[in-house]
């Protein structure tokens, strides 16, 4: 028996909020929580004024905002503006909604040693190269190499043209 709660960044109660920007809709949020079964994700909120890279403060508290996320089991955060050009843009990327993980931060994630195995060849934009590759990890009692995951994302196009070549 496994007990799932849900914690959703934003109920829109049926509204589109894509054309609306962040400031304009937290107010209209879903907020009839249930502990444990539906709760919402937490938010921090940063003044401008505050919001510098100089401000030892505000970068104590974003911290430890993302360390408490993660511990959560959380992948990261996601940093938004409030401006009036901020608004979400599904499938594109933007400056003014940012995810931060921890494997962005030094220090922050966990590092393993894989090696690659194998891999497939690419489909798409990336048809002609390999992508995504099979990596694992040495399994010094078994003397093994024990396959971990698949790696597909976040190499460069000279990268694999360079793998290509060997």
């Amino acid at each position: 028996h496994s007990f799932v709660g849900c914690y959703p960044f934003h109920c829109a109660r049926g509204e589109n909020v894509l054309v609306l920007v962040l400031s304009l809709y937290l107010d209209e949020l879903f907020h009839e929580e249930t502990p444990g079964y539906l709760e919402l994700a937490k938010e921090m909120m940063v003044e401008a004024d505050e919001a510098t890279m100089d401000n030892e403060n505000t970068l104590n508290k974003m911290n430890l905002f993302l360390e408490n996320a993660c511990k959560s089991s959380c992948e990261g955060i996601i940093v938004k503006c409030l401006d009036v050009n901020a608004g979400y843009a599904a499938s594109k990327r933007s400056d003014a909604w940012l995810k931060v993980k921890r494997d962005y931060v030094d220090g922050f994630g966990d590092s393993l040693d894989l090696v690659p195995i194998g891999a497939w060849y690419g489909n798409g934009r990336k048809a002609g190269w390999y992508s995504p590759f099979l990596m694992a990890c040495y399994n010094a009692s078994t003397e093994e190499y024990q396959s971990v995951c698949r790696v597909m994302s976040g190499f460069s196009d000279s990268f694999y043209t360079e793998v290509r070549c060997i």
